[in-house]
């Protein structure tokens, strides 16, 4: 039986969160186009008890990966696409928390 989108996005997630640091955790926020997936890092910083970023835009239907430009926008290009199945496998081989594999 085929992987659906939402099953290989999981699974995505689930491989950042095992090669990340002790206290890193992600979460998804869900928009109209794209799913915002953001990292979550514990804070030094008084007052701030984490830090968030952007690590990365899926796109909504199509699986599109996308590397972040800023909170709200992904940048230009796709890097991986989750439909597709040696893109999907490439990506799960190369997924690291920092996100050097986006660039």
């Amino acid at each position: 039986m085929e992987e659906t989108l939402n099953h290989r996005m999981t699974r995505f997630l689930q491989v950042l969160y095992e090669r990340g640091q002790k206290g890193e955790t992600f979460e998804v926020m869900i928009g109209k186009r794209y799913i915002r997936v953001v990292k979550i890092t514990p804070s030094s910083v008084a007052g701030y008890p984490h830090l968030k970023h952007v690590h990365c835009f899926i796109e909504l239907g199509s699986g599109r990966v996308f590397r972040a430009s800023n909170w709200n926008r992904p940048a230009s290009g796709v890097r991986y696409e989750l439909g597709e199945e040696g893109s999907y496998k490439r990506l799960l081989e190369r997924a690291n928390p920092d996100g050097e594999y986006l660039l």
